[in-house]
């Protein structure tokens, strides 16, 4: 564990594994009857929880390696966590397609191990527990970004679509290089007063999809470029904490080169289309993420004293999508005095709404997070939602969903309004759940 000694802010901070024992259902894994193959790459929770000076509550930051966090993850935290508001947490998944499942709301996409989450759930709670209990020392903290250019969108219009089911005119998942994508990598590093990094947050969108390992745990390219940041700070227990961004429809643009023969030969019969990346592609591809981080950092600029304020709504998910017993989904807006804000939003969004989100937030830097608290799913634009395709509605299925309401773009920006108005207003005086706008 990892506890400040510097600044203008306090912090505490910890990582943990929390690889599984043994076999398990990997969450949306498409290798389920490849022989299982173990553990390729450890998977990691990391926790931050950041003081202002003057203000006894901190803002708690918990991410983990899994394709989505689920109730029973979200609960464990604030549990653990009493006296830190609902709008003050964030819990957030990396997204990776290779871990266990634990969102026991979508079957198909894979079942919970019971053991394996009484063992999370034990590990969060002593982790969590840990870093707000601990004694917490002054720190400082800097905030860079850069563009990344490690994506593509992944939402292409065919004329003919060759595949199981052949169609025409349809939007399939294939690299569409004009397409949109989010490439602002933003980071935020928490050192002490010796300079040496205590945390490390960042933020970027691009699916953990198309890497080499098949049936196995693997924490896909966070866990590389975490590795990679721990290793060029001399520094193996750095806490460093992904948030996943508006990632709902794009991923690596190293997955665009086919390079077995059959697939080959598909794409001269269908155009353009993905396969998973060789063990040298991806290496390459993750040693660049890696350097537009330290690019990112190497431009870093300091943040002063400032205040910090969290807001989170619940909005009834039946205003988003058809189906039985649906909850709510989430929304939270945290900022950083005047110079950081942090959407975030238990879905799959796209792309779009980060684009959006950059334009209309006044601050300098803007993290949007998907991928927290219990996913809904997959939530596409007005354009994506009229294109059709896999992401404007034809997931619907997998999540359990029986469809998607006309306007699900409105109730979103809805919400992402309603979280702006008076969004400076401290959050302490605020219930742990407040209703929807």
């Amino acid at each position: 564990m990892a506890t400040t000694t510097s600044g203008d802010f306090h912090a505490v901070s910890i990582t943990r594994s929390i690889a599984p024992n043994k076999e398990v259902d990997l969450g949306a894994s498409d290798a389920q009857s490849a022989e299982w193959q173990g553990i390729d790459s450890d998977i990691e929770m990391n926790v931050l929880a950041v003081w202002a000076a003057d203000d006894s509550l901190p803002l708690l930051f918990v991410t983990l390696d899994l394709l989505y966090p689920g109730e029973r993850v979200r609960s464990a935290v604030e549990s653990a966590a009493p006296e830190v508001p609902a709008d003050r947490i964030v819990v957030a998944a990396s997204h990776t397609h290779r871990a266990p499942m634990t969102d026991s709301s979508k079957p198909v996409l894979g079942a919970p191990d019971e053991e394996y989450m009484q063992w999370l759930t034990g590990e969060i709670t002593e982790a969590v527990r840990n870093v707000l209990t601990s004694p917490r020392q002054p720190v400082s903290i800097s905030v860079g970004d850069t563009s990344a250019a490690h994506s593509i969108n992944r939402r292409l219009r065919k004329r003919v679509v060759v595949a199981r089911r052949p169609r025409l005119n349809d939007v399939v998942n294939a690299p569409n290089p004009e397409g949109p994508t989010d490439e602002r990598l933003t980071a935020l590093i928490v050192r002490d007063v010796a300079g040496r990094p205590l945390a490390l947050v960042w933020n970027y969108s691009c699916h953990p999809v198309g890497g080499p390992v098949r049936n196995a745990v693997s924490s896909h390219y966070p866990g590389v470029v975490r590795e990679s940041i721990r290793d060029t700070f001399g520094a193996p227990t750095l806490p460093v904490l992904f948030f996943q961004g508006f990632s709902g429809d794009v991923r690596p643009n190293a997955s665009t080169k086919v390079h077995s023969l059959r697939r080959r030969m598909r794409r001269i019969i269908s155009g353009r289309l993905f396969e998973d990346m060789t063990w040298a592609a991806y290496s390459e591809w993750c040693r660049g993420l890696s350097a537009a981080l330290l690019r990112a950092l190497d431009g870093a600029v300091p943040v002063g004293p400032s205040d910090l304020t969290g807001r989170r709504l619940l909005v009834p998910a039946d205003r988003i999508a058809r189906g039985r017993d649906l909850g709510t989904m989430s929304f939270g807006r945290l900022t950083i005095g005047d110079l950081i804000t942090i959407h975030t939003a238990s879905g799959e969004l796209v792309v779009d709404y980060a684009l959006r989100a950059r334009e209309a937030t006044a601050t300098r830097f803007v993290l949007c997070v998907g991928c927290t608290d219990e996913v809904l799913g997959y939530i596409p634009s007005h354009r994506v939602q009229a294109e059709g395709g896999y992401e404007g509605g034809g997931f619907a299925r997998a999540f359990s969903l029986e469809g998607l309401r006309d306007d699900v773009e409105g109730v979103v920006d809805g919400a992402f309004r309603a979280l702006d108005e008076n969004g400076d207003s401290p959050s302490e005086h605020r219930p742990r759940s407040t209703k929807s706008p």
